[in-house]
């Protein structure tokens, strides 16, 4: 593993894109904020000693969970699929809670590069406690891949989150539960809204049908996923989190 350096902290400033008529007649104005991955708050330690390997922990979402479960005292293995750069950038924001991440390829489309990622996770940490699918890719068979691998290597206390608004997977996610509750083995999902990411920085009404009437950072949807996956949740598993800027669910 490459030595990771470290580099100034990022603090949470709760940029959002807004509408300011400074004189009436003039058109909307807007701020378009830097994406925010992490808060000013410090850690809890709700994940002191706990390994999570993260699908899709490289860049967005992935990369605020990745981070704010360093923060909490995790240790965290990356999967990425392109050259490394956004990985690279993540464990530099993960070293400043003195964790080094575990950076490993993986094309997540086939099943034998997932059970590589797995297996590197084992023998550099020797255990998994936590697996996020989080991947863009809207697809169920990669996150069944890692499931199926990483399933024998979870003991009881042991989390799985996946992320997705696909009734598939969220259907996947519940019927995985079901099967794995005896073992002590929590299975739960996060389904968000908009977020704020580099693919939509320049789309002006980006997130604007929320009821809060704008998109949520990263940084806004990581503590699902630390509260999913600590202690906190104990008693939680097959349910779905919707921090979707106030829309009612009912699935």
């Amino acid at each position: 593993m490459e030595a990771i350096t470290q580099n100034t902290p990022q603090k949470y400033n709760h940029e959002m894109p807004c509408g300011d008529n400074e004189t009436e007649g003039e058109p909307e104005t807007y701020i378009f904020p830097s994406i925010v991955y992490d808060t000013a708050k410090d850690g809890c330690h709700r994940l002191q000693g706990q390994v999570a390997l993260l699908e899709g922990g490289d860049t967005g979402l992935g990369r605020a969970v990745a981070v704010q479960f360093a923060k909490e005292g995790a240790e965290v293995a990356i999967l990425f699929n392109d050259d490394g750069s956004h990985a690279r950038e993540t464990a530099d924001m993960i070293s400043e809670y003195g964790k080094q991440a575990l950076l490993i390829f993986c094309d997540v489309t086939k099943e034998n590069s997932c059970k590589q990622a797995v297996d590197k996770t084992i023998s550099w940490f020797g255990k998994i406690d936590i697996l996020v699918n989080n991947a863009a890719l809207e697809n169920i068979v990669p996150q069944y891949y890692l499931v199926n691998h990483t399933i024998p290597h979870l003991a009881a206390g042991s989390s799985i989150i996946n992320t997705s608004t696909q009734e598939t997977i969220i259907d996947f996610t519940r019927a995985l539960s079901s099967q794995l509750i005896k073992k002590g083995i929590r299975v739960n999902g996060v389904a968000p809204g908009a977020i704020w990411n580099s693919a939509v920085r320049n789309i002006t009404d980006f997130g604007k049908d929320s009821l809060f009437g704008y998109a949520a950072h990263p940084a806004d949807i990581a503590p699902c996923y630390i509260f999913l996956a600590s202690e906190d949740a104990a008693f939680i598993s097959g349910e779905v989190l919707h921090p979707n800027g106030g829309t009612v669910m009912t699935r």
